[in-house]
């Protein structure tokens, strides 16, 4: 099969391939410039969003939206008002709220979100932490995972009083790394960091910007990637790595040497994907007679999530204005079709989505009374899948599939193994609201989040002096939790519980039901 490797003075360059790229469907999402996206397939940016295969408006409130997590919450800049006000999103149709920091660039599935003015600044529940500070260093933070690593660029020691000249570094459990110590890059940026702690970006060197990736358990970057672009794409010079997902398959641009290549042609920019160890440019996974590549130049691949859908910026090639589209995996699947039938609809069929390899999805809410269902591949029973065992492993023919009453359900089935899974969308506990205090606010109240049924978790900045906290339901100390014994496990109205270890940040977990407490530093 024969692929595009590159644009030439003539065209495009064909050459053999030993295996056929992967191939992508391509979606306009709106006129406007994409900056971020979830696992959902949400994408937001200036003035728009695409969030739940709909647009969103924002252009009267002025919003310039830089990040959406997979609970749908979004952050970014606001109006003008003498300086940026940035703004919070519960959802994309919701009202914004001030954030109180400036110049948010993401937000974590667990709500802490990072912004980059005069330092790597995180803020969960209303307080503010600049986790560069006790660091002596100036930096951006354009990057925040969910276990509280974040990535950017530093640009002044202050204790050293040495500029930095934009170097990357790495912040991980309190311990603050530069990425760029061998490269030589006079300037250098870090732009993502996935799940693992595998980070992308970029340095330039020579007036050239080179791509590059480092792996978790090092500091040194890897030009493997720069180097790929170059070799397998003719003409192309530069090349800015900007984001990776939980695979590290990385996105972003490249920049075309116009001696090489006929730039008035074919724009003197492109996205980029490297996914299973090739790099691709964007076009050469469409259909090339696809309508919408007679009208946009794919320029930038903004953004990539984990099942693999890429959020463009594209130009018209009819006035170079800004749009936004959306690339989807062709997935494979074994099952041409697949739906749910069972007491929400009545027994009909709701069609499921093919939203990865194999993998099925529907999100639905069961009713009062009976809660079941079965997996049907033609809609006529012929073939059906439920559980006879109740194991999460569907059964030819099987069982009718129980859950409890009165919920919304995310449902999955891999047409491959047929395990199933069925995870709750509106997570329950015991009380309305739940509060962590101590040394860190004063014993004031920090709201904390509830992440499954009976769980809350916060984030928070511990100093070294002796700190310690409490739980709190009410926010009036009526109802809260301590720990007499120091073991894990709450006590009722007990001890305030002590942090053990060094200055930084802490992911406090409480379960309320079992009284199991765990204190991490992220």
């Amino acid at each position: 099969m024969k692929r595009i490797i590159g644009i030439g003075l003539m065209g495009y360059f064909f050459c053999q391939a030993a295996y056929a790229a992967p191939q992508y469907s391509l979606t306009y999402l709106g006129d406007f410039a994409p900056a971020g996206m979830n696992n959902h397939g949400d994408v937001v940016g200036r003035h728009m969003a695409w969030y739940q295969q709909q647009l969103i408006d924002w252009s009267n409130l002025g919003l310039k939206a830089k990040a959406i997590n997979d609970a749908g919450e979004v952050v970014g800049e606001g109006p003008q008002r003498g300086h940026p006000v940035d703004f919070y999103l519960s959802s994309p149709s919701a009202s914004p709220q001030e954030t109180g920091v400036l110049w948010s660039n993401d937000i974590n599935s667990h709500g802490v979100i990072l912004s980059r003015m005069s330092g790597a600044v995180v803020q969960f529940g209303g307080a503010a932490t600049n986790l560069t500070q006790s660091h002596a260093i100036h930096a951006e933070g354009m990057a925040i995972n969910d276990l509280a690593q974040v990535v950017g660029w530093a640009y002044l020691d202050q204790q050293a009083q040495q500029n930095l000249n934009e170097k990357a570094f790495r912040l991980s459990q309190g311990q603050f790394e530069l990425l760029d110590s061998s490269s030589g890059f006079e300037q250098n940026f870090a732009m993502d960091i996935n799940q693992s702690g595998q980070t992308v970006g970029y340095g330039v060197e020579g007036g050239v910007a080179k791509s590059w990736q480092v792996e978790s358990g090092t500091s040194e970057v890897n030009l493997s990637l720069h180097q790929q672009l170059t070799s397998e794409h003719v003409g192309v010079l530069d090349s800015f790595a900007l984001a990776n997902n939980q695979h590290n398959d990385t996105v972003g641009q490249v920049g075309f040497d116009c001696q090489v290549v006929d730039c008035e042609e074919q724009g003197n920019v492109a996205g980029f994907v490297s996914v299973n160890n090739s790099t691709y440019l964007l076009n050469q996974l469409i259909d090339e007679n696809h309508p919408l590549l007679d009208e946009y130049r794919l320029v930038k691949a903004v953004d990539i999530n984990d099942r693999g859908q890429i959020a463009v910026l594209a130009t018209a090639i009819s006035n170079n204005q800004e749009h936004a589209l959306l690339l989807t995996p062709d997935y494979t699947a074994s099952f041409e079709s697949l739906s749910l039938r069972g007491t929400p609809n009545s027994w009909q069929s709701s069609p499921m989505s093919l939203v990865n390899d194999h993998i099925w999805q529907i999100d639905i809410t069961f009713g009062s009374g009976k809660a079941e269902f079965k997996f049907d591949r033609f809609g006529d029973w012929s073939d059906n899948y439920g559980d006879n065992n109740q194991d999460n492993i569907a059964d030819f023919f099987g069982s009718n599939i129980t859950v409890a009453p009165n919920r919304e359900y995310r449902i999955t089935f891999n047409d491959q193994t047929r395990a199933y899974q069925v995870q709750p969308l509106d997570y329950r506990a015991a009380h309305a609201n739940m509060h962590l205090r101590g040394t860190f606010n004063q014993w004031g109240n920090l709201p904390m989040r509830l992440v499954s049924d009976n769980l809350w978790t916060a984030y928070t900045y511990f100093e070294s002096s002796n700190p310690s906290f409490k739980f709190d339901a009410k926010g009036d100390w009526s109802v809260n939790w301590g720990d007499n014994d120091f073991n894990g496990i709450v006590d009722w109205s007990g001890a305030n519980i002590p942090v053990v270890g060094n200055s930084g940040y802490y992911q406090i977990s409480f379960n309320e039901n079992n009284g199991r407490y765990e204190v991490e530093q992220r």
